[in-house]
């Protein structure tokens, strides 16, 4: 949802995957964030908002990884370079707590460094699009955990607005759950619709 000074983003994402009948993958997360952009005024009259601050709550759950629930909040500034139809690059930091609960292992909490990256620039002239996200926050404390996740593939058109995806998504966990793994990659094909 985007305005000229407000932005809200919502993520859902859920993956459960089975293999000769019994599950192996069963996982969901959820991203919200709001950003603000403040005024700018410029020497000809123009409003050019670049800047922008928000705050950002993460909550995950992956039953294989032994994670019952890992809660990520805090707040952002960041800077849009691009915001268009060709092209949408922006960068963000900020500082985040982080709180993990385990089914076997105790729970964890620390503070730390975030990052998000989102980058989408379309070739061909629109006719295909190449996209790069990435999520991630490092420890300031202890043995300096991190943890990122990265979004990367190519959106094709279709017609009447559906579109196809490939994409690879990458998850990882320097400081996982006992006997979990550090790193998650994931293939997808996609279809969907854009208005």
């Amino acid at each position: 949802l985007r305005r000229q000074r407000d932005r809200a983003k919502l993520f859902f994402e859920y993956e459960k995957d089975t293999k000769d009948g019994s599950a192996i993958k069963n996982e969901w997360s959820i991203r919200n964030s709001y950003d603000y952009f403040p005024e700018k005024q410029w020497n000809l009259g123009m409003t050019v908002p670049k800047w922008f601050y928000g705050g950002t709550l993460v909550a995950q759950s992956d039953q294989f990884a032994d994670l019952t629930l890992r809660l990520i909040a805090g707040p952002h500034i960041g800077y849009q370079f691009y915001e268009g139809h060709e092209k949408n690059l922006l960068l963000q930091t900020g500082i985040a707590r982080v709180h993990e609960e385990f089914q076997n292992d105790p729970s964890n909490n620390f503070w730390g460094w975030a990052w998000h990256i989102d980058y989408d620039q379309y070739l061909l002239q629109d006719v295909v699009q190449f996209y790069h996200r990435q999520v991630g926050v490092y420890g300031v404390r202890g043995a300096n955990k991190t943890l990122w996740t990265s979004w990367t593939g190519l959106r094709l058109p279709l017609w009447s607005g559906l579109i196809a995806s490939t994409e690879m998504q990458v998850e990882y966990d320097s400081e996982p759950a006992t006997d979990a793994d550090t790193t998650d990659t994931t293939f997808r094909f996609k279809l969907g619709y854009r208005w």
